[in-house]
């Protein structure tokens, strides 16, 4: 497969461009197709793509609506009963295969469909495009179908900010006659375009893939291991060598009507004047372990994974085992915040607007009042849980922080197990009543 700048790539070896600086994006098309390449072909660079979406978006997000009921003048049983009704209409647009535009999914799985795709090309694209019966759906797209002819880098501007995207309706690799069309940030107060991407400096217009900054590495890594694993697979094969007295020398080819073919437990008599002579290959290779270790290492470094998280090999003291998973949600936590901010809120805003301009809610001062639409839309976003090396002391710690005020039951109920803390005591309340109810029939 060719590609732009004479970067070939093949099954058999890469050429790899260095990765410019990260607002030059001149060989941003060699760079994500180098990506894209990799994240197909090379082990270690699909782990990484796993490993980092699974730890940052995991199962998905669950809505729990925090509206500003001071800034509105409700009551907190009116605040209340809106955000049960809000979550409820949501919960049921986001398990609609509707909602996906290609009809493959649902809204839940799409976060990790946006992130992944954003990790491998460097960025992603979401659009809102509603069905001719008025149903408001999600599209996500890979950068790639960013048409860069036009505008600056395919993306138009006002004042630094960008107002419109000319995107291919279909991918250009794969139709020739792929048109792109014109789509405005926003039309009213719908936000037609979300381009999702982690911005590294200012200024930057486009993301740059996961991948770039170990391009190279990862080159190493599997050249490497390839040759190692094939060299070890050569030595199991290799069996003896049949040497020629007489000729001093080493025959590979034995007379027509003596051919030797050997076999596990085969025993044979030699021709005369001919004996068998074993060569040590001298492997598998003893530092092939110290060497692959310094790779993944530096590897982990570029990709800001714990080494620990990437391999999934937890050797040491608990103590360090756990400070490299603390290590490692920090990063991803980040990650996860920036989808939850260019993704999610603004998704959850422009369903707020579509249900409002459809009569499926009634939120006084969302289309009057930029503050109000701002209280009306405030929500939170409800991860996977945090995977604890030991539950019992986390359990035990959790406990004395909200014992010594230092945090809430809800921040940890969220943060431990991703759940909302209304809804637990809410069913561990009917969950005791039932247990209490069977009791006092059981002693009656």
């Amino acid at each position: 497969m060719e590609v732009v700048n004479d970067s070939v790539y093949t099954s058999e070896g890469y050429e790899y461009l260095s990765p410019p600086d990260i607002a030059d994006l001149e060989n941003i098309e060699a760079i994500q197709a180098t990506s894209q390449w990799m994240a197909h072909t090379n082990a270690f660079a699909a782990g990484a793509i796993s490993t980092n979406a699974n730890s940052t978006i995991g199962r998905g997000f669950k809505l729990r609506s925090t509206i500003n009921r001071d800034y509105l003048g409700l009551s907190e049983e009116e605040a209340h009963q809106k955000k049960q009704e809000i979550e409820r209409l949501f919960n049921m647009w986001a398990s609609s295969p509707k909602t996906d535009a290609t009809g493959h999914t649902n809204f839940k799985q799409l976060p990790m469909l946006l992130y992944k795709t954003s990790l491998v090309t460097g960025a992603s694209i979401a659009l809102y495009p509603e069905t001719d019966d008025g149903w408001l759906q999600v599209k996500i797209l890979s950068s790639t179908q960013i048409n860069r002819e036009k505008g600056l880098n395919g993306i138009e501007f006002k004042d630094g900010a960008p107002v419109a995207y000319h995107i291919y309706k279909k991918r250009k690799e794969l139709y020739e006659d792929a048109k792109s069309v014109k789509i405005k940030m926003y039309s009213g107060l719908k936000r037609n375009v979300v381009h999702y991407f982690d911005k590294k400096i200012a200024g930057q217009i486009d993301g740059i893939p996961y991948l770039s900054a170990v391009f190279d590495t990862l080159r190493k890594i599997k050249d490497y291991s390839q040759a190692e694993l094939d060299a070890a697979m050569l030595s199991a094969l290799f069996a003896v060598g049949i040497v020629k007295k007489d000729a001093g020398g080493v025959s590979l080819k034995m007379p027509d009507d003596n051919t030797i073919k050997l076999k596990k437990g085969n025993m044979f008599k030699l021709p005369a004047g001919y004996e068998v002579s074993t060569i040590d290959p001298s492997h598998p290779n003893s530092s092939y372990p110290e060497a692959m270790s310094a790779f993944i290492t530096e590897l982990c470094i570029g990709l800001d994974i714990p080494k620990e998280v990437f391999t999934k090999e937890f050797k040491a003291s608990y103590s360090a085992s756990r400070g490299a998973v603390i290590e490692g949600r920090k990063s991803f936590r980040v990650s996860r915040s920036g989808v939850e901010i260019q993704f999610l809120s603004e998704t959850y805003k422009n369903f707020l607007l579509w249900s409002v301009l459809n009569n499926y809610l009634v939120l006084d001062g969302f289309l009057d009042d930029e503050f109000a639409r701002m209280a009306w839309s405030s929500a939170d976003w409800i991860g996977d849980i945090d995977e604890e090396l030991d539950p019992l002391k986390a359990a035990n710690a959790a406990q004395k922080r909200v014992d010594g005020y230092f945090t809430t039951g809800d921040f940890e109920s969220k943060q431990m197990y991703g759940l909302d803390y209304d809804d637990n005591i809410e069913r561990r309340n009917s969950e005791l009543s039932k247990i209490n109810t069977k009791e006092i029939d059981e002693q009656g």
